[in-house]
């Protein structure tokens, strides 16, 4: 496989993985949000920190431009590891797996909450308790497993 067709594939089959990571996780985060604000937006409206600073407070319920921002960025997030996880799979002609699925979501979580500026982390930890925060990696590390399910063998 050469150079273009390892980008092209990456993107192609990381797009795909990225919209089931952001599916998955986005309803572990607002259903943990419901449970423990009282409402699934509360959580998903302060990821629109990482557009808006810390200074300014998201609102607790739906709110179309906040709850907007923190869809698309989570998404975009989300795309952004599917392509890199699916990427990292082709080029050491690796198979999704729960190994690669829990390495993947390790380093995250460790870029995620240790390496990034406080702004740019996900934000949802505002929120929700430290076991939800955990759920929702939990529902990633399963989705990056799953991959393979919807991405076959690389041609």
């Amino acid at each position: 496989m050469n150079f273009k067709q390892l980008v092209t594939q990456s993107i192609g089959r990381g797009l795909k993985t990225g919209l089931a990571l952001a599916a998955t996780t986005n309803a572990s985060i607002m259903i943990a949000s419901d449970m423990e604000c009282g409402n699934p937006w509360t959580a998903v409206n302060v990821i629109a920190h990482i557009v808006d600073g810390d200074e300014k407070e998201q609102p607790l319920g739906y709110s179309p431009r906040e709850s907007a921002i923190g869809i698309a960025v989570n998404g975009t997030a989300m795309a952004a590891w599917g392509v890199l996880y699916e990427g990292a799979l082709l080029l050491t002609k690796t198979k999704s797996n729960l190994l690669t699925a829990v390495l993947a979501t390790i380093t995250a979580y460790v870029i995620d909450y240790y390496l990034v500026p406080k702004q740019y982390t996900p934000g949802i930890e505002k929120r929700l308790s430290h076991k939800s925060v955990i759920l929702a990696y939990v529902f990633l590390a399963a989705t990056f497993a799953l991959s393979g399910v919807w991405n076959k063998k690389p041609e």
